[in-house]
């Protein structure tokens, strides 16, 4: 997958664009309030009680240790630093807060499952009282927009004084270490004005360690900009290049941390856009950067002069003692030690750590030894001396925050197969409840997965059109087999595309069926051969709807069963295994489905009761009267069950009870058939941040399976 890589707001170098907040506040105060306080989440593991009180249990995170790769963690963006406790603080990719000891393999653990924050505001600093302290943006369904401080880990949140952001978002950070301990923050807010949108940066400053802020400077840029930021290492100045559009300068500013005001220091004429900006200073010497397309630029006078270079577009980081050496952030990883004459690719790097770095941020510890906090696709990892690859440890082994896009288990035969964002298909071993660990089957973007033969082998698959099976024996070596199976374009998406696959449940057939195209197709898997037949099931869908398949459901509970679905919302019921089908009778109003041109599953989601066949249930994005239905007699009929529902739905994958009594959706909300009501699961100590991508239900263990994006595989267990 790639989801465009995020800076967290240590990072030195760091793009500012025109954009509108999706923000919306009461305007700013700056008097000091007690009022908004984030409540102390409560622990995983504390009683939970649902549905007016028919369902009751608990939420627990799994554990997945998968050190067996060699390829530690998954996606980080950003971190802080307690040199009083020597504790970093890291930002996981949805923005929950997890805290490790700086060791080799620790287990980061999170500090608060309820708190998500922007990643554009993520510092630690120490107080006059010798006491560490986080400052986050937290994210709007808390607090609108406002900077808000810990000072227990990010356990408990308490806003910051005159920091409500009225329509403006946050785009960089620094810490002046003087003797306030000065925290500045960068806004901006976009308004229109005539047509016209002009972009109002601004700047806020804290002198008490965010208890409080107060406007510093504030002025409108009504052309379009360039503008990036820059504390260099080992200085308490911040240093600004602005460059307007169709211009060929840079202006390059400094600013007066007590008068607000912006010194002019020089101008540096190109035709060059910035790409990033870092800094660091040795000695009575001030060494700045700008990478640029082509070849950046070096000062080495505070930025009054500049001379070209081989600086390259995206520089990371420059070493706080030593400014020949710099590294540069792409997708893989070059290294400069002479200030950018002779550049060297990271040949290890990829297999230590993964790609795409996110953030590298350098730290002082008690001993004044500088350190590393790299944060990537893989994790996070430290180090004293980032040149050297057998310096770096790994921290995060301890996965409860994976990202998953898929994932399937069987109770029968504890089989458990995860769809994981770069790291690829995991297949995963019970050391014990709740701890897991486990190793890669197939490197890559892993998107969908599905369980058949009687849990015996696992289908999935991975972008270009590409679809895997391995039989699953405990203590068997498995046999690999791959298709190429041509379903791209069939709704004019991108090679992610991964349609519904459904496993069949004929007894002693190794088989699945995949929706998505004018017909249904059905791969067999052969064991004495070893090998793969595909086949197209005759009825031609598109003919009869003018639109492909995009909805599929077998069940167990009639193995002859199946459902189906057109991308226009028309439904089909097939009682031989897909040979023949009929159309519903129904001629309400049905979900939607839209094209997803990105990763993770795609379609309808059709499932059955477990038990029972006729009771089948469809689901779509929506709205309140139509985002699902529920059908008593075999998908003849439907009706809208979406009491309690928010006004906009979507609903990608759900799990059903046996008899139908409660479904879980993954939007977080569970329907009572008894109360013909959805009542929402969230709060309490259910984890905030992760998207959840699938649902099962697991009868014998009584628990609901959720299989999310961020906060890995989480379970709620239930008592009733």
């Amino acid at each position: 997958m790639k989801i465009p890589i995020r800076f967290s707001i240590l990072t030195i170098a760091i793009t500012i664009l025109a954009c509108t907040s999706g923000f919306s506040q009461k305007p700013a105060s700056g008097k000091k309030s007690d009022a908004q306080v984030i409540p102390t989440a409560k622990a995983m593991g504390t009683a939970e009680s649902y549905a007016n009180g028919k369902i009751n249990g608990y939420w627990q995170f799994n554990h997945f240790n998968d050190d067996e790769t060699g390829t530690y963690g998954h996606k980080t963006v950003g971190s802080a630093y307690d040199s009083v406790s020597n504790k970093v603080y890291i930002l996981s990719d949805v923005r929950n807060v997890l805290v490790g000891n700086l060791v080799d393999s620790s287990d980061l653990k999170m500090t608060n499952q309820r708190v998500t924050l922007n990643g554009n505001l993520f510092l630690g600093i120490t107080t006059r009282n010798n006491q560490f302290r986080l400052l986050g943006a937290i994210q709007p369904e808390w607090n609108m927009g406002g900077i808000y401080f810990s000072d227990n880990g990010g356990i408990n949140w308490k806003m910051s004084a005159g920091a409500i952001l009225v329509n403006k978002e946050i785009r960089w950070s620094t810490i002046l270490e003087d003797k306030d301990r000065t925290i500045l923050v960068l806004t901006l807010q976009t308004v229109s004005k005539a047509s016209s949108k002009i972009d109002i940066y601004s700047i806020l400053k804290s002198s008490d360690q965010g208890e409080s802020f107060t406007e510093l400077k504030s002025w409108p840029e009504p052309e379009p900009v360039k503008l990036f930021a820059c504390k260099p290492y080992n200085t308490n100045t911040c240093y600004f290049i602005r460059k307007l559009t169709n211009s060929n300068a840079w202006n390059i500013r400094e600013l007066d941390v007590n008068s607000g005001n912006f010194k002019s220091v020089g101008l540096h004429y190109t035709n060059k856009t910035p790409g990033s900006f870092v800094g660091t200073r040795i000695g009575d010497t001030t060494y700045l950067y700008a990478g640029a397309a082509g070849g950046g630029f070096t000062s080495k006078d505070g930025g009054k002069t500049w001379k070209p270079g081989a600086i390259r577009e995206r520089i990371a980081a420059v070493h706080p003692a030593d400014q020949k050496i710099l590294i540069e952030s792409t997708s893989t990883s070059w290294i400069t030690k002479d200030a950018g004459k002779k550049w060297e690719q990271l040949r290890w790097w990829e297999k230590v750590f993964g790609w795409d770095m996110q953030n590298l941020q350098w730290y002082r510890n008690k001993d004044a030894q500088w350190f590393a906090v790299l944060n990537n696709d893989f994790g996070a990892h430290f180090t004293t001396n980032y040149i050297d690859s057998l310096s770096w440890r790994h921290l995060n082994t301890d996965n409860i925050h994976q990202l998953l896009h898929n994932g399937a288990y069987n109770e029968s035969t504890d089989l458990l197969i995860t769809c994981n964002q770069d790291r690829g298909t995991m297949l995963w071993e019970k050391v014990k409840p709740g701890y897991y660990k486990g190793h890669t089957v197939t490197k890559a973007d892993g998107l969908r997965v599905t369980i058949a033969n009687q849990g015996n082998s696992y289908w999935y698959m991975h972008y270009w059109n590409t679809v895997y099976h391995k039989n699953y024996r405990k203590g068997q070596k498995e046999k690999v087999d791959s298709l190429v199976v041509d379903i791209s374009r069939a709704l004019q998406d991108t090679t992610w595309y991964t349609p519904p696959m459904q496993p069949s449940w004929k007894t002693g057939e190794d088989a699945v069926f995949l929706s998505g195209n004018s017909r249904l197709i059905k791969l067999t898997y052969d064991p004495y051969y070893n090998s793969i037949s595909r086949m197209e099931l005759p009825f031609n869908f598109k003919d009869t709807t003018d639109e492909v398949l995009a909805g599929l459901s077998t069940t167990k509970a009639d193995p002859e069963r199946m459902y189906a679905a057109s991308k226009n919302g028309r439904f089909f019921i097939s009682t031989n295994l897909g040979k023949t089908w009929t159309r519903s009778l129904f001629k309400g109003s049905v979900p939607l489905v839209k094209n997803r041109p990105w990763w993770g599953p795609y379609g309808y989601c059709i499932k059955t009761a477990p038990d029972n066949p006729d009771f089948v249930c469809w689901a779509g994005e929506g709205d309140s009267t139509n985002a699902f239905l529920i059908s008593e007699d075999g998908g003849k009929n439907f009706s809208a069950a979406t009491h309690g529902l928010p006004a906009t739905v979507n609903i990608r994958d759900f799990a059903i009870t046996p008899g139908g009594d409660f479904i879980f959706a993954n939007n977080g909300y569970v329907y009572s058939r008894q109360d013909h009501k959805w009542y929402d699961m969230s709060g309490g100590s259910c984890p905030n941040g992760g998207a959840i991508n699938s649902v099962e239900y697991l009868p014998q263990q009584k628990i609901v399976r959720f299989f999310t994006y961020g906060v890995g595989v989480l379970d709620f267990i239930l008592k009733n």
